[in-house]
């Protein structure tokens, strides 16, 4: 099955939240930028990484763009995962597997796209580190920005 490429659109889906609403990356189409997460709820590397997201989610919502943090899973270990953290955005439980095995192949995955749907980076797992620094991820996100024209002119912080 082929995964999911930069350039291409972000497909749509619709999971179940760990407050019990639906959400998925179209409800933000033509709104917010989007970053998905995909995560495996046991693993100690991806709690660190969530919890340094949430930190910084003042800034990703600045770039205005929103995560989405899909764990991978029993929904019961998701929502455990997302309660200890106290996560401030949506963490979607994706039980069957069905939506990541659409997206990649492996876990973690992270997907930016813009506000029209567009992926516009892919990071997955890598031998020296399975996650990025979040200025990787911000910094694009403020590119995305940049380039368009029909979001403002955004102000550019050195």
């Amino acid at each position: 099955m082929d995964t999911v490429k930069e350039r291409e659109l972000l497909p749509g889906f619709r999971l179940k939240s760990v407050s019990g609403s639906l959400v998925g990356p179209q409800d933000y189409r033509g709104k917010k930028n989007v970053v998905v997460v995909f995560f495996d709820p046991l693993c100690a590397e991806c709690s660190d990484f969530l919890n340094r997201m949430s930190e910084r989610y003042d800034d990703y919502k600045e770039a205005d763009a929103e995560i989405l943090a899909v764990g991978v899973g029993r929904v019961s270990d998701v929502r455990d995962f997302s309660e200890k953290r106290n996560l401030p955005f949506p963490v979607l439980a994706d039980e069957e597997q069905l939506v990541m095995l659409r997206y990649a192949t492996e876990l973690p995955s992270i997907f930016v796209a813009d506000r029209y749907g567009e992926v516009r980076i892919v990071i997955t797992p890598d031998k020296t580190s399975h996650f990025p620094e979040q200025t990787r991820i911000l910094d694009r996100l403020q590119l995305i920005e940049l380039e368009c024209p029909e979001c403002g002119v955004p102000t550019w912080t050195p």
